[in-house]
């Protein structure tokens, strides 16, 4: 089962960073483009394991790069995220 507090240490690896930089590239080429991103456009071509994704997204929602516009009932796989001044 997926726990932040858990995952959360993976991202400050080398490869940890560069999957969070990937899904932020990842996230600004398609808000640019449609407004918003799901789960699966934002880790598009990021290898980690999912629950890392899944961190690297959330993460992401913490320091304020992206907001989620799901509700918190959404399943992981089914979030989309928008630009946090959208």
């Amino acid at each position: 089962m997926y726990n932040y507090q858990t995952e959360r240490p993976k991202l400050f690896t080398e490869n940890g960073v560069e999957m969070v930089l990937g899904i932020k590239k990842n996230i600004q080429n398609m808000v640019a483009v449609s407004g918003a991103v799901d789960f699966y456009h934002a880790t598009k071509g990021v290898v980690s394991a999912s629950w890392t994704q899944f961190a690297a997204l959330d993460y992401l929602v913490e320091k304020g790069e992206i907001r989620e516009v799901t509700n918190a009932e959404a399943m992981g796989q089914h979030k989309v995220f928008a630009n946090p001044l959208n």
